[in-house]
């Protein structure tokens, strides 16, 4: 140990210290440190790439989904291109609220403009609960962007629909406010594909639900048989 104090007390570093020197510098150094990780983001929203060729992609969990931040929420944009981002803030459609917020960014590369549909089915069990399914109501209140054409709210009464125009080379940030405490699952579809989704949809509804008369009816054509109901009411 006296090995040791004898080594500082000759060392260079002793001298420094004393005279208050290097400490000047070290509490230099750490406002440095401090001001550098003040200034520099704590992550990086990494934008979806897209193209023509893309039929259907789940965003809700390539996003960032936010709660709690009241009814004015801020976020730092995706990078662009050019290698420079910014900051947004969207307000909630009813102040005083404290909805949910998916963030999300696209980027598209190719040399077109591209335009694709965000959607939310209000219909899936997903996001509508188990005791009490709210069913029929809205998954996305609003969406708003960073930059670019609005995103335009489509008429639907299975699915909340969104237009999103992105044109060439251009980095897009998009908030959703969810109209729900539960987070809906959340698609980007190429909008013939999804079109093409929802007669398929129809048409399957359809026949099953004809399936189901046609064994009904041969079930109470059996019973009252058996029973030796009226004919109206076997035929019913």
């Amino acid at each position: 140990m006296s090995r040791l104090k004898h080594a500082w007390t000759h060392s260079p570093w002793s001298s420094c210290w004393s005279s208050g020197s290097c400490r000047a510098w070290h509490g230099l150094l750490a406002l440095l440190v401090l001001a550098w990780g003040l200034a520099t983001p704590a992550y990086a929203l990494k934008p979806i790439t897209i193209n023509g060729d893309i039929e259907r992609v789940e965003i809700t969990s390539l996003g960032e989904l936010h709660e709690g931040k009241g009814d004015t929420f801020q976020i730092d944009t995706a990078t662009g291109v050019d290698g420079a981002a910014g900051r947004m803030g969207v307000r909630a459609s009813t102040l005083g609220t404290n909805p949910n917020w998916l963030v999300f960014a696209l980027t598209n590369p190719t040399d077109k403009t591209i335009e694709i549909w965000l959607t939310a089915d209000r219909y899936n069990v997903v996001g509508s609960g188990v005791i009490s399914p709210d069913l029929d109501a809205r998954r996305i209140e609003t969406v708003s962007n960073s930059s670019g054409y609005a995103p335009e709210r489509i008429k639907s009464d299975r699915s909340d629909i969104f237009r999103l125009t992105i044109e060439r080379g251009q980095t897009i940030t998009y908030v959703a406010e969810l109209a729900s405490e539960r987070f809906a699952r959340v698609y980007l579809w190429k909008p013939l594909e999804f079109e093409q989704k929802q007669r398929d949809r129809q048409l399957f509804n359809g026949i099953m639900l004809g399936i189901g008369f046609y064994l009904l009816n041969n079930l109470f054509s059996h019973v009252g048989l058996l029973n030796t109901w009226p004919p109206i009411l076997s035929a019913a």
